[in-house]
């Protein structure tokens, strides 16, 4: 198995928060974060893509988006499980520093 690059894996999620995302998702805003902490952040917000109650979701709503919108929703789509099927071979014996929702949290504190 490769090495972890840890740092490289903070520059790859970030550049996806600037893009896809929000910057208060960055590891810029969260230093504490671990990479299980980063995988499950990125686990939640592919979930958001496709919650119909998320605003990642009218991207491709049938009724308001265009093929643009569809085309960045597939872009960010693909980036996010990319990313998280290069990073989660890394996470097993790691613990989320804080609680992110998703199937990848194991953050033992409760919600706040």
């Amino acid at each position: 198995m490769k090495r972890l690059n840890f740092e490289r894996a903070k520059e790859r999620y970030d550049k996806i928060c600037y893009a896809h995302l929000y910057e208060e998702a960055s590891t810029d805003e969260n230093p504490n974060w671990n990479i299980r902490d980063i995988v499950s952040e990125a686990d939640y917000w592919l979930g958001t893509f496709y919650d119909e109650g998320h605003t990642h979701y009218e991207m491709i709503d049938p009724i308001y988006a265009d093929e643009d919108s569809r085309k960045e929703w597939r872009s960010a789509v693909g980036k996010l499980k990319r990313f998280i099927s290069a990073y989660e071979p890394f996470i097993e014996g790691v613990i989320c520093t804080e609680n992110h929702g998703g199937k990848y949290d194991n953050c033992p504190h409760p919600l706040k």
